[in-house]
């Protein structure tokens, strides 16, 4: 195992700690809560920041749209998790929830305005969060299609804790987190089924990691999995889940 791989699973930050003591000082008494349906908008890029939101429930797409029509999406935001915060005075990118979501929201206003010592301990947790997303995310431009698509999976089995990962977005959002087409996305956890490494479920809407380890190898680079896993073709049992 790389140093990479181990610290993209290992390493808990500041913020976690804070999240296991159980005492939010930005979303403290009393509390606003805010819930949004599924594909609903929380906030739209070129809107002021009047909010700054941690999600209770469900998953948020952080995203940003270009003028030719591509998507690229920045972050998936699941329980326990803080966004909102944008450099300048205008959001730089959209929020909108992926399924039913529930979201904790402080003012905006707290980024810029001195505070307490708890709190600004706080926002630098979360401030110190984000860097650690972008430099992880920065990672994925020099793998490989399944290697990212790996990369992908573990990233979801360290935050959700679990090798039952549950995946409520489209293959089209992890097609636009990671840069790639959503034929390669499907092409690549084909892939990865067929060579016993996941296993999918409720159409794909839950994956079982099968061999940590051996996904582990994979993200590194394993050479040998990658040329004889383009031998394999798909089996007609595989096809059931729209894989």
């Amino acid at each position: 195992m790389s140093q990479r791989t181990a610290l993209t699973l290992s390493r808990h930050s500041n913020n976690d700690l804070a999240r296991a003591s159980g005492r939010s000082f930005l979303f403290g008494s009393p509390t606003i809560e805010q819930s949004f349906g599924e594909n609903e908008i929380i906030f739209d890029e070129g809107e002021g920041i009047d909010y700054i939101y941690k999600v209770t429930l469900g998953m948020v797409r952080v995203y940003k749209t270009f003028s030719d029509g591509r998507r690229k999406i920045e972050a998936f935001c699941m329980p326990d998790d803080v966004f909102g915060i944008d450099p300048g005075g205008r959001r730089q990118s959209c929020a909108q929830a992926i399924c039913r979501a529930s979201v904790m929201l402080a003012h905006g206003n707290l980024i810029m305005a001195p505070q307490p010592c708890g709190v600004a301990r706080e926002l630098f947790s979360v401030v110190d969060d984000e860097v650690r997303r972008i430099q992880r995310h920065v990672l994925l431009l020099a793998m490989t299609s399944t290697q990212r698509v790996t990369h992908f999976l573990l990233e979801m089995l360290r935050r959700q804790q679990t090798d039952i990962i549950k995946l409520p977005m489209t293959r089209q959002d992890i097609g636009d987190y990671l840069g790639l087409t959503i034929e390669t996305v499907s092409r690549c956890m084909t892939k990865l089924k067929i060579h016993g490494l996941i296993e999918t479920r409720h159409m794909s809407e839950i994956v079982v990691l099968r061999d940590v380890a051996a996904l582990l190898r994979v993200c590194d680079g394993d050479r040998e999995y990658e040329s004889s896993a383009k031998e394999v073709r798909p089996i007609r049992a595989n096809a059931r889940d729209g894989s």
